[in-house]
């Protein structure tokens, strides 16, 4: 047997675009499960061999929606399926939060100083930054550009 779950409600199955989901299956089995495979949209996308039996996906806005589908299959190497679960990508419409900026009203500032401002998008890491959201700034030529 295998029952879809995931970290956003199945009923309706809805994930906002470029938000991370997870999808799990819970399976049983007489002896033994060797593995559960996540499809979506007929495409293998994963494949875990340990409990739980789990995979994560950013929901990339592509409009519409996805189909997803677990199948499991034992150590005797029998495969049962179950979904499939369309899961529909309504458009991200959460704005991104200024978490804060510099320099600070009446901060006095030599010429050569550099002011900068950082934005976090909800449920995203942004991996070039190294953590939530991105840093920004701005030098003498007025130019803003993504701090490393």
């Amino acid at each position: 047997m295998v029952q879809l779950q995931a970290s956003f409600s199945l009923s309706p199955a809805e994930v906002e675009e470029n938000q991370k989901a997870v999808i799990a299956a819970q399976v049983s089995d007489d002896v033994a499960v060797r593995e559960v495979s996540f499809l979506i949209d007929g495409v293998e996308v994963a494949r875990d061999r340990s409990y739980p039996f789990e995979h994560s996906l950013h929901a990339a806005g592509r409009g519409g929606g996805i189909h997803d589908r677990a199948r499991a299959t034992d150590t005797g190497g029998n495969a049962v399926a179950a979904g499939p679960v369309t899961v529909s990508l309504p458009a991200d419409t959460t704005a991104p939060a200024v978490l804060g900026f510099s320099p600070h009203a009446d901060d006095v500032l030599p010429d050569a100083a550099r002011s900068a401002f950082r934005v976090a998008e909800r449920g995203q890491l942004n991996r070039d930054a190294g953590g939530p959201g991105c840093d920004w700034s701005c030098g003498s030529d007025n130019v803003f550009d993504r701090r490393r």
